[in-house]
């Protein structure tokens, strides 16, 4: 079931602009450490910060409506292959897909949140209980042995 889309547009200068007047401080305020590990200082530094910003955002609107979240209850980190996924500091039941994008001037992301749903897995154990009861003979294998000489 999905729960949210959320959306967020951020411009990089803005996002730049904060940072230099703020620092360290601002970044504390938004990013945890996990995140700002693997942001590199470099050439797209601030279209990254803004990036992942956007995505904190965008994840707020997606599960606002059931689950009131801060900027820094969210990090934005990337898999070994460079997608990035959503990790929460507190107990959300949602899996979010997210994606983020950013170009010279402007970040953006979009992040849809899907309410996980703990019954599928049971259900499926079920299905899988019930097709092994299926495979097995009805007869016992004892008896269908003695039946063929």
């Amino acid at each position: 079931m999905i729960l949210g889309v959320g959306i967020d547009m951020v411009k990089i200068e803005k996002m730049q602009k904060a940072i230099e007047k703020h620092g360290q401080s601002f970044l504390d305020r938004v990013f945890d450490k996990e995140e700002l590990v693997n942001i590199a200082q470099g050439k797209m530094y601030y279209q990254r910060l803004a990036a992942r910003f956007a995505a904190k955002e965008a994840v707020i609107k997606a599960v606002s409506k059931k689950y009131p979240l801060d900027l820094t209850d969210i990090l934005i980190l990337n898999r070994a292959n460079g997608a990035p996924y959503v990790k929460f500091k507190k107990r959300v039941n949602a899996d979010i897909f997210l994606s983020i994008t950013h170009i010279e001037d402007y970040a953006a992301a979009t992040a849809v949140a899907q309410k996980k749903n703990n019954k599928i897995d049971e259900d499926a154990s079920d299905i899988r209980a019930y097709h092994a009861r299926k495979s097995e003979p009805s007869v016992p294998f004892k008896k269908i042995q003695r039946l063929n000489p």
